[in-house]
């Protein structure tokens, strides 16, 4: 599989299970601690699907995908701290973001997710 994926996680939740099962699937993975970071790796190539996670100083994962979508016309999975966090609604009906996941996310589920939609770019 000729795919690429940006992570940008704000090392909370380890996700380098799914780091492992994305590289063995031969999907190119790069990962981001910093928006400011992403930002910078979304100039350089700009991937196939975008994975938000976290609490940054300046910025939700929800703002960055936002943002990525935006600039980028990027798709995004959202990874949430929990179910009550304000931007819930905001998440639901934004255009850009095709999953939502809530933390402590099923990793086998979300690869799952990923890799399908993956076939479909």
């Amino acid at each position: 599989m000729n795919k690429s994926v940006l992570i940008l996680d704000d090392a909370s939740e380890t996700l380098g299970e799914l780091i492992q099962m994305l590289s063995t699937a031969h999907v190119k993975v790069r990962v981001c601690f910093s928006p400011q970071h992403a930002l910078q790796e979304l100039e350089v190539e700009s991937p196939h699907l975008l994975i938000a996670a976290g609490e940054f100083d300046n910025m939700t994962a929800y703002q960055f995908a936002d943002k990525a979508f935006e600039t980028r016309n990027l798709p995004s999975f959202v990874i949430l701290n929990s179910a009550g966090d304000s931007t819930q609604l905001r998440v639901a009906r934004h255009p850009g973001i095709i999953g939502v996941y809530y933390k402590p996310v099923k990793i086998p589920k979300l690869l799952e997710r990923i890799l399908r939609f993956l076939k479909t770019v």
